[in-house]
C-alpha cells in the first residue's frame, strides 16, 4: 500500500503545474465570453479579439488537461488517466464558477 501512496504521490507533484495552467486558462476563456456578452462592442476588431482570447485559452486548457490524464495513466494506469481527466474537467469547472460569478458581479457594480 505505501509503494500506491507514493505514485499518487508522484502523480500529483507532476501535474500540479498542467492544473494551475488549466484552471487559469479556463477562467479567461470565461471572462473574455462574459465581456462579449455584457459589453456592447463597437467594432468587429473587439469581438475579433474577444473571440481570439476565447480560443487561445481552449488551446491551452485543454491539452493541459490531457496532460493530467497521461500523468495518472502513467503512474496508476489507464482508468485512472481516464478517471482524473473526467474528475478534472469537473473539479475546474465547478471551482471555476465561485471566480467567474464574483467577477461578473463586481463589474455589474462599476
Amino acid at each position: 500500500m505505501p509503494h500506491f501512496v507514493l505514485m499518487i504521490r508522484e502523480a500529483f507533484n507532476e501535474s500540479a503545474n498542467y492544473l494551475t495552467w488549466s484552471f487559469y486558462s479556463l477562467i479567461t476563456a470565461y471572462v473574455s465570453i462574459a465581456l462579449l456578452e455584457k459589453n456592447n462592442f463597437k467594432t468587429g476588431f473587439d469581438k475579433f479579439i474577444s473571440k481570439l482570447v476565447f480560443l487561445i485559452s481552449m488551446f491551452i486548457f485543454i491539452p493541459n488537461i490531457w496532460f493530467i490524464s497521461l500523468v495518472f495513466g502513467d503512474k496508476l494506469g489507464s482508468f485512472a488517466g481516464f478517471a482524473s481527466f473526467v474528475i478534472c474537467l469537473l473539479m475546474l469547472m465547478l471551482n471555476s464558477v465561485p471566480a467567474i460569478t464574483g467577477l461578473v458581479d463586481k463589474k455589474k457594480d462599476l
